[in-house]
């Protein structure tokens, strides 16, 4: 698994998405330092919550997904627990395929003190503060 201690306290810019399965993730630490997160191969990315000067985060982590993220998953691919069918009963989800667990894919997720979070499903996953993206947030 892979997280980055920094992020904590740490600001998500933003969530840009370069083309159809590419996608980064600016951030700027607790220390101030900017950072990406740049998943490639993307599968699948949602968001919530993202407002306005209010998108501080707890954590972001990334690892192979497995059975056991099943509900990062569900929520991932468009549902949530506890959702109601059109009867108002609480809806058992299905399990999601299993070709998202055959080993080869990421889940990246990020998880806020205050304000939005996003998960994301791809291939490969870099941090890096060298990205030419950040120029855009530099001052």
């Amino acid at each position: 698994m892979g997280r980055h201690n920094d992020f904590h306290d740490g600001y998500l810019l933003g969530i840009l998405l370069l083309t159809e399965n590419h996608a980064v993730v600016p951030i700027r630490d607790s220390a101030g330092g900017l950072w990406v997160i740049e998943m490639t191969e993307l599968a699948r990315l949602r968001a919530d919550n993202i407002s306005a000067g209010e998108n501080i985060l707890f954590e972001v982590v990334w690892k192979i997904a497995t059975p056991e993220d099943q509900r990062e998953l569900q929520f991932l691919f468009g549902a949530s627990d506890g959702e109601l069918n059109n009867r108002g009963e609480r809806r058992k989800l299905p399990p999601v395929d299993s070709k998202w667990l055959d080993g080869t894919w990421t889940l990246v997720q990020s998880s806020s003190s205050l304000g939005g979070y996003f998960v994301a499903l791809c291939r490969s996953v870099q941090v890096t503060q060298d990205h030419p993206v950040l120029a855009h947030f530099r001052s």
